[in-house]
């Protein structure tokens, strides 16, 4: 009977190591190359270059034109955006797999109790098969609907290039004490 628990516990440990991660992609520096990534009605949210953010379903991406609709439809030109985020897509694997384990543990507990009790009125077995049987279904049923609840993060998908703008100069200016000297020290960076 230990044996089979110990099975159990390594394969939801095997189970909950196959959950797969998210790949993070970098933030797309055009159009052209976002439209790989982004779908028809995917919600997005876009700021555009005066620091103002809309956030709509997609409608339609070209190479110099992004058409968002919301309330009305509105079309934002490439150099009219800084930022767009999108939210990811989050799997509802992994929050069920979690609480598949989670309920094997419970049901572990429920087993190693029912095991340890020595009146006449438990049997072992049967409280083995209920334990395993009802948590690891009510913890992956707590585990879906956990995850489902929880949208996934938002991410920034397309990041403009900055502006050209004039060269950054810095000068500073630090004083130099010492019990035998006094002085200056400047720095210019361009």
């Amino acid at each position: 009977m230990v044996r089979r628990v110990q099975t159990m516990l390594l394969l939801a440990a095997a189970l909950a190591g196959t959950a797969s991660a998210a790949s993070a992609q970098a933030a797309a520096s055009s159009y052209d190359a976002l439209a790989g990534r982004r779908r028809g009605g995917q919600r997005l949210w876009v700021t555009d270059t005066a620091g103002h953010e809309v956030s709509g379903r997609l409608e339609r991406l070209s190479s110099d034109t992004l058409v968002l609709r919301g309330q009305g439809v509105r079309p934002f030109a490439a150099s009219d955006v800084r930022r767009i985020r999108a939210r990811d897509h989050d799997s509802i694997k992994n929050g069920t797999l979690t609480g598949l384990v989670a309920g094997g543990g419970m049901a572990t507990a429920w087993c190693v109790a029912a095991i340890a009790d020595d009146s006449a009125r438990v049997d072992a077995r049967v409280e083995c098969a209920e334990g395993f049987t009802v948590f690891p279904a009510l913890g992956a049923l707590a585990g879906l609907v956990v995850d489902t609840a929880i949208p996934g993060k938002m991410r920034v998908v397309f990041q403009a290039p900055p502006p050209d703008a004039a060269p950054r100069v810095s000068l500073t200016v630090r004083p130099l004490l010492s019990a035998r000297k006094k002085g200056v020290a400047v720095s210019l960076a361009f």
